[in-house]
């Protein structure tokens, strides 16, 4: 075989893998978002800022393996492992992947809800007290004034 195509479709190979790769970068992403709710602002900017990370890798793959010549095939490729890594792999690694994050951080979970709930009653034992020395300031201010005003009159 021609040396020439020989190397074309190692290059067509390796943009099925880039495209693959691309897209499980992206899982992550959807695994953190599932982790962690996200407003649609955050959710909007994630993707653009993936997209462009996106875009700049592709680029920089397609610079050294084909000097920056863009080729239908190429294209073709990374489609192509995008659609094969999604329709096989994407979901499960993503649920798997989640339950595991989730699983591992089910310890911390309890534990900073312990402590919060710690935080709330000292809170609440705190804002009683601060609002029992108010009103002790409050009366004894009085009665100092009431005292201030007999020494006046007198």
């Amino acid at each position: 075989m021609n040396e020439e195509i020989i190397m074309q479709l190692q290059f067509f190979a390796i943009s099925i893998l880039w495209g693959a790769i691309v897209i499980l970068t992206y899982d992550f992403l959807r695994i953190f978002r599932r982790l962690k709710k996200h407003g649609n602002i955050m959710i909007a900017t994630q993707d653009i800022l993936f997209w462009i990370a996106a875009s700049l890798f592709i680029f920089v793959m397609i610079y050294q393996e084909n000097d920056g010549i863009i080729r239908g095939f190429c294209v073709m490729g990374m489609a192509i492992g995008m659609v094969i890594y999604h329709f096989m792999l994407s979901e499960f690694l993503v649920k798997m992947i989640t339950r595991l994050f989730r699983l591992l951080l089910k310890p911390f979970e309890i534990i900073f809800g312990a402590v919060r709930k710690v935080g709330k009653l000292i809170g609440a034992r705190c804002n009683k007290v601060i609002k029992f020395t108010k009103t002790q300031l409050k009366k004894w201010k009085k009665s100092v004034k009431l005292s201030d005003e007999k020494r006046k009159k007198e």
